[in-house]
């Protein structure tokens, strides 16, 4: 794991859209012993983000298979 802040500013600027660099942040303040209410911020936006990527992911799977891509 690299720690964000060796990065420059504009791929760290990047990073913050990517659920991996939410993941690190949630990690290393786990790792940190920081209080719950700090990480849950993190957890509670990558569960909705996983919730809304597998509802997307579904429809366009159905829509796929309805269409008879998948065989």
């Amino acid at each position: 794991m690299v720690p964000t802040e060796s990065f420059p500013p504009f791929i760290l600027n990047i990073s913050k859209l990517t659920l991996n660099y939410w993941g690190i942040q949630a990690f290393r303040k786990a790792a940190t012993d920081a209080p719950f209410q700090e990480i849950f911020p993190i957890l509670l936006g990558m569960i909705l983000a996983g919730i809304f990527f597998s509802i997307v992911g579904s429809y366009f799977l159905n829509k796929n298979l309805k269409k008879g891509l998948f065989k």
